[in-house]
């Protein structure tokens, strides 16, 4: 709930409703998914994609085919990252694109940020290697890209990792040693700790 080594989260954000295949999920109507069983359906980042592609105050429709359209859309900035994914390409660290802070400092504009990604994909294609580190550095900050392009077309995804960490408690905080904690390093300050900079770490 809060940055490792900060303070306990001082913002909370609640989001909008959620449907699957245009009905709203209810227990009692039996249309809703386990962790596991969409973990079986697509890679872990084709289900943050799918989630982030809409703003959290908006209803957000679950289905099988906004999975496949998450995993297209990833499958098409993994191609743009071929572009550095060779070794004689050499970029110094690049921070993440003003566009994305902009977009994600508007009231956590998700949709909006993804859509300056696509932006970034597309000078990849046509060449930018800047453009491509840049498209990397845009996926950091939302927990996209995290394999290489080898690895992403090889396997299909992470489904199979991620799997793997569900089943060793990975989403349970009960053994400090074996827990994941996302750093903050790559962060701009306003970003990584928000109650430091007031107003502009406002999430509405």
């Amino acid at each position: 709930c809060a940055f490792p080594g900060s303070r306990f989260a001082r913002y909370w954000m609640h989001n909008g409703m959620l449907q699957v295949n245009g009905e709203k999920m209810s227990k009692s109507l039996g249309n809703f998914f386990t962790v596991r069983e969409i973990l079986a359906k697509a890679p872990a980042e084709a289900v943050r994609l799918l989630l982030l592609r809409t703003h959290y105050r908006s209803l957000l429709d679950f289905s099988d085919q906004g999975l496949a359209e998450a995993k297209k859309e990833l499958d098409r900035f993994y191609r743009a990252l071929e572009r550095i994914s060779q070794p004689v390409v050499t970029i110094a660290k690049t921070e993440v694109p003003a566009s994305i802070l902009a977009a994600l400092c508007d009231d956590l504009n998700t949709p909006l940020a993804i859509s300056e990604m696509h932006g970034l994909a597309d000078a990849a294609m046509a060449g930018g290697i800047q453009s491509a580190a840049e498209l990397k550095a845009a996926g950091a900050v939302l927990g996209l890209l995290q394999q290489t392009p080898d690895d992403w077309f090889r396997g299909g995804g992470d489904a199979q990792p991620a799997e793997r960490r569900l089943r060793a408690g990975f989403f349970h905080d009960h053994d400090a040693a074996g827990t994941q904690r996302i750093s903050g390093a790559h962060l701009p300050r306003e970003v990584a700790h928000p109650h430091a900079q007031g107003s502009a770490g406002r999430a509405g």
